[in-house]
């Protein structure tokens, strides 16, 4: 398992600790460094949940995603 680290104040997160949240009960992903917890956003995803289950636990900087106010994990 990896291991979250403190590091000033934010959480570190490694690739494999994201790639564990890939469904739609625990979804997250990469958008330009940060880690975005979209779980809660899977049903209001105007695309619907097939897109954003296609980016869950992945680096999803190079789709189209528009992150606005969506809860960052690590900023």
């Amino acid at each position: 398992m990896a291991s979250q680290q403190e590091s000033e104040g934010q959480q570190q997160l490694s690739r494999d600790e994201v790639a564990k949240n890939n469904t739609l009960d625990s979804l997250w992903c990469i958008v330009d460094h940060r880690v975005y917890d979209l779980t809660d956003f899977v049903d209001a995803h105007p695309g619907g949940s097939v897109v954003l289950a296609q980016v869950a636990g992945t680096d999803a900087t190079s789709k189209t995603l528009i992150p606005g106010s969506l809860p960052c994990i690590q900023c």
